[in-house]
């Protein structure tokens, strides 16, 4: 196992967590995603780090199990 892959898995999550919870410290009080939100709007910066987030929870795993990392 890798250390790194296990921080991408990690990361993932955690920005999966901020999108489907939306706690204050992630979507009110944190500037990238106010910014984000200023730029975009919700609903698309919402789908944005969506995205960004099962990409890298899914590339973690690949890295993870499949490729035999």
């Amino acid at each position: 196992m890798n250390l790194l892959d296990i921080a991408i898995v990690a990361w993932g999550m955690y920005e999966l967590f901020g999108i489907t919870v939306k706690p204050p410290f992630y979507w009110e009080r944190s500037r990238r995603m106010q910014r984000t939100r200023a730029r975009l709007g919700d609903q698309k910066a919402t789908i944005l780090y969506l995205v960004f987030a099962l990409l890298l929870v899914g590339f973690g795993l690949w890295s993870l199990f499949l490729r035999g990392g």
